[in-house]
C-alpha cells in the first residue's frame, strides 16, 4: 500500500467518528477513517438500529396475527431468522453511509 497523506485521522466509525469524518471531508479535508469492525459502530450494527428493527418486525407480526378482528384474514404470518432481515437492514444503512459521502470521505480500513 502506497503512503498517503491526510489532514485528519479519525479512529472509530460510530456516530461521532463518522460525523467528524464527514464534516471534515465536506470542508475539503483529506480524511482517513479507521474502524476495527463495521462502519456505523455498535449502535448501527448491533445495538439501537437492529433492536428498533426487531421491535418493528415484532409489532408488524402481532398486528398481522390479530388482524382478523378488523376483517382481514391472513393465513400464516411468521418470521424467519435465517433471512437475516434484522442485521441486513443495519448493513444496508452502513453501505448507504459510504455512498452518501460521494467518495469524499476517503479511506475506510479495517483495524485489529
Amino acid at each position: 500500500m502506497a503512503n498517503q497523506e491526510y489532514d485528519l485521522l479519525v479512529i472509530g466509525a460510530g456516530a461521532a467518528g463518522s460525523t467528524a469524518a464527514s464534516t471534515a471531508a465536506e470542508a475539503g479535508k483529506r480524511v482517513a477513517l479507521l474502524e476495527r469492525d463495521k462502519i456505523g459502530g455498535t449502535c448501527l450494527n448491533y445495538g439501537c438500529d437492529p433492536t428498533k428493527t426487531m421491535i418493528y418486525i415484532a409489532d408488524l407480526l402481532y398486528k398481522v396475527r390479530h388482524a382478523e378482528r378488523f376483517g382481514l384474514r391472513i393465513r400464516e404470518a411468521s418470521f424467519d431468522w435465517k433471512l437475516g432481515a434484522v442485521m441486513g437492514a443495519a448493513g444496508a444503512k452502513a453501505c448507504s453511509w459510504r455512498h452518501l459521502r460521494g467518495g469524499r470521505c476517503l479511506v475506510s480500513a479495517k483495524g485489529h
